[in-house]
């Protein structure tokens, strides 16, 4: 496998572990806080969409996305909005996931990126980062409300 395909892995990697913490939840139990932190396991996995479609989308692709590259409204990206369900938001960041595919397939790691100073590559790596931070977040508020843990 070549250097793209490998980051590509890890990240569908974290996202997918990430996005499995919401399996067996309610709405109620997905949006609560049930930690010193102010965050849910709805506001991280929704963040995370926002954030991939951001990087990718906008700093790889240079693609400008009204309200969304550059974010006008970050709190958006954190709370769950009327008609807004644990199926809306997995098929949102499939939605995402696959728009963004679409832009990474067959991208230079190597070029520059639209993000001053960075790589494709370097905005994957930053992506890779930021997921697997909000994973492992996530993972803890997924142990406070009922116990399970990501490796389970």
């Amino acid at each position: 496998m070549d250097q793209l395909t490998d980051l590509r892995a890890f990240l569908r990697n974290q996202r997918d572990g990430l996005v499995a913490l919401l399996d067996d939840l309610t709405f109620e139990q997905a949006t609560s806080a049930p930690t010193a932190s102010d965050l849910s396991l709805f506001a991280i996995v929704k963040h995370c969409a926002f954030v991939e479609r951001r990087w990718v989308r906008g700093a790889i692709g240079g693609q400008r996305i009204p309200g969304i590259v550059p974010p006008e409204n970050r709190d958006q990206e954190f709370r769950a909005d009327p008609g807004e369900d644990l199926d809306w938001l997995r098929r949102f960041y499939a939605q995402v996931v696959g728009d963004n595919d679409v832009v990474l397939d067959g991208i230079d790691p190597d070029a520059a990126s639209t993000r001053q100073g960075m790589t494709n590559r370097a905005v994957l790596l930053h992506l890779l980062e930021e997921v697997s931070q909000h994973r492992g977040q996530a993972d803890i508020i997924r142990e406070a409300i009922d116990g399970r843990k990501d490796s389970e």
